[in-house]
Order: structure tokens, then C-alpha cells, then sequence
């Protein structure tokens, strides 16, 4: 049995999308990587050590990696309850 009267729906037209922001997200992990590059260059510049440069750069992106993956696991987490 179908109501043939449909009360209008009343609210406050706001549109909720939920979901991951990635412009942000991959904003922020490229301008990490470019501060890392130019810390890493500046370093090299500086001491004239360009092998420790590039062992900092590599410990660096992937430190950055590993917190942005520890990050999404646990928003994937929260997201799950």
C-alpha cells in the first residue's frame, strides 16, 4: 500500500560527501618531498658531503612514506567502526 500523499522533504540543503580529500592529501605529500629535495641539496651544498645527502634524503622519503601509510591504516580503522 502506497501513500498518495508525499510530504515535501525540509532540511537545510547542505550535500555531505565523505570520502578522502586527495587534492590535499597529495598536496601535502609532494610539498614535503620538495622540502626534502631542497633540504637535501642545501645540505649537500653546505658540506660538501654529497653521499650523506643522499642517504638523508633517502631516510627522509621513506620516513615520510611510513607515517602516511600509518596514517591511512589508521583512518581505515576508524572508518571500519
Amino acid at each position: 500500500m502506497e501513500l498518495a500523499y508525499k510530504p515535501a522533504v525540509i532540511g537545510w540543503g547542505l550535500i555531505i560527501d565523505e570520502g578522502w580529500d586527495w587534492v590535499i592529501l597529495l598536496s601535502s605529500m609532494l610539498g614535503l618531498m620538495i622540502i626534502v629535495g631542497i633540504t637535501v641539496v642545501l645540505y649537500s651544498i653546505f658540506t660538501h658531503d654529497p653521499a650523506s645527502a643522499v642517504g638523508i634524503g633517502a631516510y627522509a622519503v621513506a620516513l615520510i612514506t611510513f607515517l602516511f601509510t600509518l596514517k591511512y591504516w589508521a583512518w581505515q580503522e576508524h572508518e571500519s567502526f
